[in-house]
Order: C-alpha cells, then structure tokens, then sequence
C-alpha cells in the first residue's frame, strides 16, 4: 500500500490543472453535494463571453491555489516523522481549504449559465468539478478516520475527475485561453 502521507503529496497537485496553471502549485477544490442545475432554468450567454469569464474564474482560483499554498503545506506534513495516520489527520484542515476553494469555483462556474453553443462541454466540465468534490470529500472523511486506504482511493477518484474536468476545458471548442490550459 502506498504510504497515505505520499498520496496527500501526489495528488493535489492536480487543481491548479483543472483551472490551468502548469506552475507547481496546490491542489484546492471541494464537495458540496449540490444538486444539479437544470438545463432548462439556466441562462444562456454567447458561447465567446462564456469562455471570457470562464477564464475569469480560473484566473482568480488559480490566484487562491497559489495563495493557499496547500502544496507546501502538504508537503511538510509529508516530511515529518509521524504515523500515516497522524499525518492524515493534520492534512484535514489543509484539504478542508482545498475543498472550499473548489466548491466555490464549481459554484462561480455554474452561476455563468451556459454557452449558447457548446453547451454539453460546459455541462460536463461541472459534472466532472462536482465529481471531483464528492471525492475530495470523502477523502477528507477517510483522513478525519485516519483510514489511509480509503483516503487513498478517493483521492485517486478525485485527481482522476480533475484531471478530466480540465482535458474538457483543454479540448473545448469554446477556446478557453486559462481553464484547462495545464491539462
């Protein structure tokens, strides 16, 4: 099994991918368990204005991720000689942070609306935040148990919805110039 404590290190690096910093940065975004917006009482925007503020909001999270420093933080917790399980239990706070800094970004991005083209890349990239926040959340869940294996898994789950989130935004004929551009 690997160590909980190189797991913390491995896979938060992954938000600033999400929004599209190539930079070594932190990794912060989160689950709120929000129930899903219908497409019918969304508004609709230019596809063109929608990618302009869309890239807005990951200018601004990625300046957060930055700020957080969860990286770092992580990272000195890792180098430390106490358990796994200690180790896990003083990264809740740290990924806590995380967590809110990717609910709120998954919350600025729905509050948009859609694009009036492109529509499903924009619904898919919420799906895939809102993934990455359930699994942040119960990683953090499974850290507050000190239970490494299940800390382990869910935050693989939550680095592999990032990671899809931002190939996305990567791929998206809505030309993102920020979100996504580290994917």
């Amino acid at each position: 099994m690997q160590s909980a404590a190189c797991v913390i290190a491995c896979t938060l690096c992954l938000v600033a991918v999400a929004c599209g910093s190539g930079e070594d940065v932190d990794a912060d975004r989160g689950a709120s368990g929000t129930s899903t917006t219908a497409a019918t009482t969304q508004s609709t925007v230019a596809a063109a204005e929608y990618a302009r503020r869309a890239d807005e909001v990951c200018r601004r999270e990625i300046a957060r991720v930055l700020a957080a420093r969860t990286q770092q933080r992580l990272k000195h917790i890792q180098a430390t000689s106490a358990p796994d399980e200690q180790k896990l239990r003083r990264a809740v706070v740290i990924l806590a942070q995380q967590l809110e800094l990717i609910s709120d970004f998954r919350r600025e991005i729905e509050a948009l609306g859609l694009p009036d083209a492109h529509q499903e890349d924009a619904r898919r990239i919420v799906e895939k935040a809102r993934s990455a926040e359930a699994e942040l959340g119960r990683g953090i869940d499974a850290a507050r148990a000190g239970d490494g294996v299940a800390f382990a898994e869910a935050m693989q789950r939550y680095a592999g919805f990032s990671v899809q989130s931002a190939s996305i935004a990567r791929d998206s004929k809505l030309n993102f110039a920020i979100c996504g551009a580290g994917a």
